[in-house]
């Protein structure tokens, strides 16, 4: 570039101290550029601080009242490339002066150089040179300067690289005597975590976004680094390993781990999660504890209110809430005639073998375990006037049999319950069979309690014999089967909740207060025989003589299916008076849904018939419009839906 010297002039004020400056101050601490601090302030790193003095600029920068302090050498930082402008002093001499100047205490010199122009100085040139004393620079990096003598600088346009300002583009190039924007700036660097953009004052930006490096694992804290990219670094937090057996779940060297669940806090754990405490919602309950009467598996070794190796090898089992032992004779065993202190009999000890009467006498308990079999000779009884308990499982019962090759109905004697004692009898999972009477008394006293549970009585000529003198104390008969008997139960009172009377000449024989609730009486020569009480919500179906006969004042029949039947129902009325029979199901029974043996009336309205047709219901039915010596049978009104 053609280059003469060009004048300028820079007034600079040399040791001015100036006095009470006013700076604000900042109103925010981040800034881009120093537009977003206040006066005295600068931005640097992001951030606005505090201005330095400048030295040798005779201003007051840090806006302490104070100018140019603690600066030795004014001329730091002081640039002399700006030197006056050329003038004609008269017609032909021309002042100019030298770039660059020197810096004396602040401010520039620059030499002064005076030229006779030979053909005159005519305003601020020679008339013979233009160029004389001037530098041609426009600053402007797309022009390339020259001058001509003629006629002073020249700036031509150039093609050449520049900068446009703008961070975000690259390859400027000049055109036109502008500096035009080349391609955007490529500011990926490489790391997936980072949003990358381009801001045009400060260039590429690469922001860290943490989200993108979620691993979606809970143990972790997911980081990005602008530097290295994704961080996963471990973490304790609480977490959820999806395990059932576990609780207290958190994160422990990026693994999700929990404390194995021990509910009861007993030491061991359940069954469900690999341990062996069979309750781990009972502290009491696991195979370190000891078996107690509590209808439960305390130690967890399957055998409930037991100990042992299974139901038909065991130690102990309870017995009237206690623990009972066995004795380790082994059977066969012959039972003693008479039993006057406790006494257990165990599957161990069998089959117990009656040879001749037996009796438990009023102050022994005797306890028989499951599994156990007690074989009588013909007509030897089991005497009780004490306490029986016997102690059953449904899978493994206690067996009462005939020791006969060729047993019948009657073979034995059967448990008798002796009159006028106070005898306390509880049969649990029970079978009975080949008895006169299974189990019976003809009036214990008042004392006296029988209960029977989930028991079988098979093939007797009576299953369930007998009252107790105290009308409180009725023999409770729940869940069990009374099947193939000449009689099922007789005399009263009893009460049947949920048992199944079936293949007997007579289910329910003649008794007094018998209640029979949910029960199935199916299958026999007749389902149930007279006497008062009440029979609710049963199956009565298939009896082949008939459902219910001689029903006697007090005797209620509710809720029942009466179908299928030689006769439905057979009434009678010992005391003048037959009771009601309501909501029950009474149909397609062979002869006749109700036959009248009675000259009193019988009170039938409100049962489903299986029809609604009047005539159809009186034509099933047999009683004073058949024979006039009987009593009606009022069916109406009738329900016109099955209950």
């Amino acid at each position: 570039m053609y280059v003469y010297n060009k004048t300028y002039v820079v007034a600079v004020s040399i040791g001015i101290v100036i006095l009470g400056c006013s700076c604000g101050y900042a109103t925010r601490s981040k800034c881009s550029d120093d537009s977003d601090c206040a006066e005295c302030q600068t931005c640097v790193g992001g951030r606005c601080q505090a201005a330095e003095e400048i030295c040798g600029d005779g201003l007051d920068n840090d806006c302490d009242g104070k100018t140019d302090e603690d600066c030795t050498d004014f001329c730091d930082g002081v640039v002399c490339d700006t030197p006056p402008l050329r003038k004609c002093l008269d017609g032909t001499t021309l002042r100019y002066y030298d770039a660059p100047g020197q810096c004396v205490e602040g401010a520039c010199d620059y030499p002064e150089n005076d030229y006779t122009c030979d053909q005159g100085c005519e305003g601020d040139r020679c008339v013979e040179d233009a160029c004389i004393g001037i530098r041609c620079d426009d600053s402007n990096p797309c022009t390339d300067d020259d001058c001509d003598p003629a006629t002073g600088c020249v700036y031509a346009q150039n093609s050449d690289p520049c900068d446009d300002g703008d961070l975000c583009t690259e390859g400027d190039l000049c055109s036109g005597g502008s500096c035009r924007s080349g391609g955007a700036v490529d500011c990926d660097d490489g790391l997936d975590c980072t949003e990358d953009s381009c801001i045009a004052d400060s260039g590429c930006k690469n922001q860290p976004v943490d989200s993108r490096c979620n691993d979606d694992d809970p143990c972790t804290d997911d980081i990005c680094s602008a530097s290295s990219g994704c961080n996963h670094v471990f973490n304790t937090e609480p977490c959820d390993d999806g395990k059932t057996c576990t609780v207290n779940d958190a994160c422990n060297l990026g693994t999700c781990q929990g404390t194995p669940v021990d509910a009861d806090g007993d030491g061991y754990l359940p069954i469900e999660c690999g341990g062996d405490d069979c309750d781990d919602e009972d502290f009491n309950t696991n195979p370190g504890a000891e078996e107690v009467c509590n209808q439960k598996d305390s130690n967890c070794d399957g055998l409930v209110d037991m100990v042992g190796e299974d139901l038909c090898h065991y130690e102990a089992f309870c017995s009237k809430g206690e623990m009972v032992f066995c004795n380790d004779a082994p059977g066969p065993t012959t039972a003693p005639i008479v039993i006057d202190e406790n006494a257990v009999w165990c599957a161990s000890n069998s089959p117990l073998l009656l040879e001749t009467n037996l009796v438990v006498l009023n102050d022994a308990l005797l306890s028989i375990g499951p599994c156990t079999e007690i074989r009588a000779s013909d007509d030897v009884y089991f005497n009780v006037r004490g306490q029986l308990d016997v102690v059953g499982h449904s899978a493994q019962t206690v067996t009462f049999t005939s020791d006969s090759s060729m047993p019948d109905r009657g073979s034995w004697g059967g448990i008798h319950v002796q009159d006028q004692s106070d005898a306390k009898v509880g049969l649990f999972a029970a079978d009975v069979e080949y008895a006169v009477k299974g189990i019976a008394t003809s009036g214990c006293g008042y004392g006296c309690t029988i209960s029977i549970e989930k028991c079988t009585f098979k093939n007797n000529e009576y299953a369930i014999y007998g009252y107790i003198w105290d009308e409180d104390r009725i023999i409770q008969i729940v869940d069990t089967m009374i099947l193939d008997n000449t009689c099922g139960t007789n005399g009263g009172p009893k009460t049947l909740i949920g048992c199944t009377l079936s293949g007997n000449d007579c289910g329910v024989c003649v008794g007094e207060h018998v209640s029979l609730n949910g029960c199935n009486i199916s299958d026999n020569i007749i389902g149930i025989e007279g006497g008062r009480g009440t029979v609710a919500n049963c199956n009565i179906a298939n009896n082949s003589q008939a459902g219910v006969v001689n029903m006697a004042e007090g005797f209620v029949l509710t809720g029942n299916t009466i179908i299928e039947n030689g006769i439905g129902i057979i009434t009678s009325a010992y005391d003048g008076k037959v009771s009601p029979s309501h909501r029950n199901t009474i149909c397609d029974n062979v002869e006749y849904d109700i036959k009248m043996d009675t000259s009193f009336d019988l009170d039938a309205t409100n049962n489903w018939w299986c029809t609604t047709e009047g005539g159809e219901i009186s034509s099933r039915i047999w009683d004073v419009y058949d024979d006039a010596s009987l009593g009606r049978v009022i069916y109406e009104p009738f329900l016109t839906e099955e209950p």
